[in-house]
């Protein structure tokens, strides 16, 4: 292989890895953001559950069967 050759492909290398790198760190923000979404799903509904519980210790939902 000729030198201008090697520079080519080291150029071509390079401008994968970059691509690779920020392909990953994409896919990583995409996961970050799920599991924030995730989190604040998960916050809202034992919130909703704490609210259901005061509710009932203070009786205004009764504990009723359908």
């Amino acid at each position: 292989m000729s030198y201008f050759q090697n520079q080519i492909n080291a150029q071509n290398y390079t401008i994968h890895y970059w691509h690779l790198v920020n392909s990953i760190e994409f896919r990583q923000a995409q996961l970050n953001l799920l599991n924030a979404e995730l989190s604040r799903n998960q916050a809202k509904f034992a919130a909703k559950l704490a609210e259901l519980d005061l509710l009932q210790i203070s009786g205004q939902l009764l504990d009723v069967e359908f």
